[in-house]
């Protein structure tokens, strides 16, 4: 071998250099690929169902109008209704995660095989038989007490499904013709069967506001006819 062909130190540094600047761009590259997909796994099905939830932040808007103008008719009052939050989770979480003291309301749903379920706050629909009837027709015993509901609490909630009902309809006509029925109404959660529990659900939580008093109506229903 030449002298010519025999490189410096100086020239055995720098390829030195260079190949270990490579190394670190591909290891880099391949962290940033592996971190990438870990976050934005959209394979799984609850990202997929996140991403078809974006189509129904219209129709919520028109369904929530049409519930504040039809609520405040009925109960001669102005008030506010609004979607504060949206959940995706198993349906036996969302059963799991349902407050106490309400009215369950389980209807069936032409787009689902399973059923859905609004559920009305006990303080909410103490609230509106205050506001309607009078404080002295509003029962203070609450709903935990394995109690049936009395008349004009019957009356009430079924006032409120109805026009729950309704304004659905007119807010996701867009989406889908919706027809709902109501089948039962339970106090006692462990009598609602809403049929697979492993099933993917999505649970709307609507914020009632009115003067000083917020109460809160949750839509539980499965995921398949959005």
């Amino acid at each position: 071998m030449s002298t010519e062909e025999v490189l410096s130190n100086e020239e055995v540094d720098a390829i030195m250099d260079k190949v270990a600047d490579k190394a670190d761009e591909s290891s880099v590259s391949e962290g940033a690929s592996t971190e990438i997909h870990r976050v934005f796994d959209f394979s799984s099905r609850e990202h997929f169902a996140l991403a078809q939830m974006k189509g129904l932040s219209v129709a919520n808007e028109k369904f929530c109008m049409e519930y504040q103008r039809v609520l405040s008719q009925a109960f001669g009052m102005p008030l506010e209704v609004s979607v504060s939050k949206l959940d995706i989770m198993k349906i036996d979480e969302c059963m799991a995660a349902l407050k106490e003291n309400a009215v369950l309301n389980v209807m069936k749903i032409n787009l689902a095989s399973g059923k859905g379920l609004l559920v009305i706050n006990n303080d909410l629909l103490s609230e509106f038989i205050n506001r309607y009837f009078g404080s002295q027709l509003a029962q203070s015993a609450g709903l935990g007490s394995g109690r049936s509901l009395s008349s004009t609490e019957s009356r009430i909630n079924e006032r409120v499904l109805q026009l729950f009902i309704s304004s659905l309809k007119v807010g996701w006509v867009d989406i889908a013709s919706l027809e709902l029925e109501k089948t039962i109404t339970e106090i006692n959660p462990d009598f609602v069967k809403l049929g697979d529990r492993q099933e993917l659900g999505v649970r709307f939580t609507l914020d009632i506001a009115f003067n000083d008093f917020t109460g809160s109506i949750e839509w539980l229903l499965p995921y398949s006819p959005i």
